[in-house]
């Protein structure tokens, strides 16, 4: 669904997502593309050039393998963390420069180590908050990191301990949507964060099921959400 200017939702058509594991790729334009010898790149497509998968640099072997991680970009820098594999948490953050293929590992994330957080990015900061472990051990707390001196900073807490919410932002505010919390509860809330007064602001809520685990994207004047798991399932 689309939530835009006029404040309110409007039911959009449904989209498919593709998720990698821990083997890293990127996708055309930016990679290169292998031509057929037709010239096209792709089975009889009459020289038009299609999306294919490069893969990257692989990433340094400390770097585990890990399901509910979140990934973001700053300064055309890729981070990404957190996560869990085998009943273990991650608070660890590492940092991809597609400009020069090279990984490093960064400042770890100061509170507990968790999966499913939230994750969005105000123009050259990132912010990362709530989660849970496991399905356990629920957060309200929420964290700052700047890249360029490679620390955290703690800012105000969610208004409630959940996991399992989508972020995205506007280059102004940050926004995330959904959520579970430790009873199972799963809302539907939209909340903006203003990062001037440090502060969570609930402005509306997606219509339908409530959410958790959906999808949640700015583009051009409007925030893109939908998909997700309700208190009943898919």
């Amino acid at each position: 669904m689309r939530y835009g200017s006029g404040k309110r939702w409007i039911s959009i058509a449904a989209t498919m997502l593709f998720v990698a594991g821990m083997t890293f790729s990127c996708i055309y334009p930016s990679c290169p593309v292998t031509q057929n010898p037709d010239g096209g790149s792709g089975g009889g497509n009459g020289g038009q050039t299609q999306a294919q998968w490069s893969a990257l640099p692989a990433p340094p072997s400390n770097l585990q393998g890990r399901n509910n991680q979140i990934s973001v970009v700053a300064n055309n820098v890729i981070y990404l963390g957190f996560g869990n594999t085998f009943g273990q948490c991650f608070n660890d953050w590492w940092a991809f420069d597609p400009s020069t293929g090279t990984w490093s590992q960064k400042a770890s994330f100061p509170g507990t180590p968790r999966d499913l957080p939230f994750v969005f990015s105000i123009q050259d900061k990132i912010y990362v908050g709530g989660g849970d472990c496991m399905h356990q051990n629920y957060f309200s707390d929420v964290y700052m990191y700047d890249p360029a001196t490679d620390s955290w900073t703690r800012v105000a807490d969610l208004p409630r301990a959940m996991s399992g919410m989508a972020g995205a932002s506007d280059g102004t505010y940050g926004y995330i949507l959904g959520g579970r919390d430790a009873q199972n509860n799963v809302y539907s809330d939209l909340y903006k964060y203003d990062p001037v007064n440090d502060k969570w602001t609930i402005i509306n809520r997606i219509p339908g099921a409530s959410r958790w685990i959906p999808v949640l994207v700015y583009y051009q004047g409007s925030l893109y959400g939908g998909t997700g798991v309700d208190a009943y399932g898919y």
